[in-house]
């Protein structure tokens, strides 16, 4: 003979049905406690303290799903990365991952990195300015930025146009690159992207590791 409970269920069927009720109040509640928690979230250092990763890019950034923080300690406009590890003063950034120094000039002086989602070894370089004149230039392939990559090997240069750079114990290349077709016209923005860019290249060139 089954045993029933007051509502006319089973003692097993109320057993689960408690089970059921908890499990589902459980995951609302953590659901709320995140969302309330990310609520909470308006700075670097709450969104650092609450776990999320830090992307290294510079400025470093710390995402908290749709919401994204970069280090007040970055600032964009020569900066080195404090904590790096490295020298640290108001005309040089620093690459974190690379551990290297690049000086900083008046027209770099907005510099900024980040590593390729898809290659995380290939270095992205450019600087904000530069960003805005690729805007208005109708053929800006190549005058973006630059790309590098680092190997402890000189043969991993896959680019005979460019020679690697030896800084410390890795070798930097800029890799090969199949870009589009297309004619840059000569005007005051692709001239300046131009210096902008060789200006980039030297510096990197000349930067430092530690």
């Amino acid at each position: 003979m089954k045993k029933y409970a007051p509502a006319g269920f089973t003692i097993v069927e109320t057993v689960l049905l408690v089970a059921v009720v908890i499990i589902v109040g459980l995951i609302g509640w953590y659901i709320w406690h995140r969302h309330d928690q990310n609520s909470d979230i308006s700075s670097y250092a709450d969104c650092v303290k609450a776990g999320y990763p830090i992307q290294e890019t510079y400025p470093s950034a710390c995402k908290a799903k749709s919401k994204s923080f970069k280090n007040p300690n970055d600032q964009l406009g020569g900066i080195c990365v404090v904590g790096a590890g490295g020298p640290c003063n108001a005309n040089s950034l620093g690459i974190k991952k690379w551990r290297l120094q690049l000086g900083l000039t008046s027209k770099i002086g907005d510099a900024y990195y980040e590593f390729e989602q898809n290659e995380p070894d290939t270095l992205f370089l450019s600087t904000k300015n530069l960003k805005e004149l690729a805007k208005k230039i109708s053929c800006s392939y190549g005058l973006r930025g630059v790309e590098y990559q680092r190997s402890q090997n000189p043969n991993d240069n896959n680019n005979p146009k460019k020679e690697s750079i030896k800084i410390g114990e890795y070798y930097y290349f800029e890799p090969l690159r199949i870009l589009p077709a297309c004619a840059i016209q000569t005007s005051p923005e692709s001239q300046r992207a131009g210096d902008i860019l060789q200006a980039l290249k030297q510096s990197f060139a000349q930067s430092t590791s530690y």
